[in-house]
């Protein structure tokens, strides 16, 4: 019978690709050998990095969900580890690459891959940008204006002189338009910011007075290597979070994992 090397789910005589990802079916799934398995939160992230295992000929890599760590399994065999390991640092740059590109598949909250960027942030990035932009837009006017009371000299030809002047304040005054804008949107992300840094400060708070490095690895086997360690722990600190504080932006919720983890297992040592 024809099994899927992916979902390892087994079909029927005569049927030729997987019902739930598309792969080809395999008459017999690879045996169980000595194994080293890279944990994956998101599906298709674990497809494209499972893709592109088998496309370099890491053929016996093997990708299933596993509902106890609510986590896709890729693994590869033990002798396939290093050159496994320099395809992951491969996914990560087209991740990467892909999650500069703002798609409209992108937009949908459903999902967040995207880099998140604390409101706080952007907040200071819009001020940059609006003072930025308003600065060379009014010192631009002023020596237009100076221009045009023949106090000082353009270096443009005597005939295209007041062409040139009415182009240059135009585009000064475009630049002023841009940084007021800019201005306004960095006032109305301020309160976003504000509230966002409350429940930064709030979650923070209750989770080292709650928690310690001790609970979140009570369910996690000693003896797993450092990398399947990381993706159980921060997998462990999400649920933890999410059943006090509900659904919250997975790039947000990501960003903050990073820096409890720090916390708890870096600054320790």
């Amino acid at each position: 019978m024809p099994w899927c090397p992916k979902c390892r789910n087994e079909y029927q005589k005569g049927v030729l690709l997987c019902s739930d990802c598309g792969a080809t079916l395999v008459e017999e799934l690879p045996e169980e050998d000595d194994r080293k398995v890279i944990m994956i939160a998101r599906r298709e992230e674990a497809e494209n990095y499972y893709d592109l295992l088998i496309k370099f000929e890491i053929e016996r890599a093997m990708l299933n969900y596993n509902m106890e760590s609510n986590l896709y399994h890729v693994s590869v065999p033990e002798d396939q580890v290093e050159k496994a390991k320099k395809l992951a640092i491969i996914q990560k740059i087209n991740l990467k690459d892909n999650l500069d590109t703002p798609t409209a598949e992108s937009e949908q909250p459903m999902k967040s891959e995207h880099v998140y960027v604390h409101h706080s942030e952007r907040h200071q990035e819009l001020l940059s940008s609006a003072y930025s932009l308003l600065l060379v837009g009014v010192s631009g006017l002023v020596v237009v204006l100076l221009s045009m009371l023949e106090i000082i000299s353009l270096p443009f030809p005597e005939a295209t002189t007041s062409m040139m002047e009415i182009t240059v304040g135009v585009l000064c005054l475009i630049f002023v338009v841009a940084g007021l804008h800019s201005l306004i949107s960095a006032r109305s992300v301020a309160k976003l910011a504000k509230e966002e840094d409350k429940l930064t400060s709030e979650i923070t708070h209750w989770f080292k007075k709650s928690f310690d490095n001790f609970v979140i690895d009570t369910d996690i086997d000693e003896n797993l290597s450092e990398e399947i360690k990381y993706f159980k722990r921060c997998e462990a600190m999400k649920q933890i979070i999410r059943r006090s504080y509900g659904d919250l932006d997975e790039g947000y919720l990501d960003r903050l994992i990073e820096e409890l983890y720090q916390y708890l297992y870096e600054d320790i040592n």
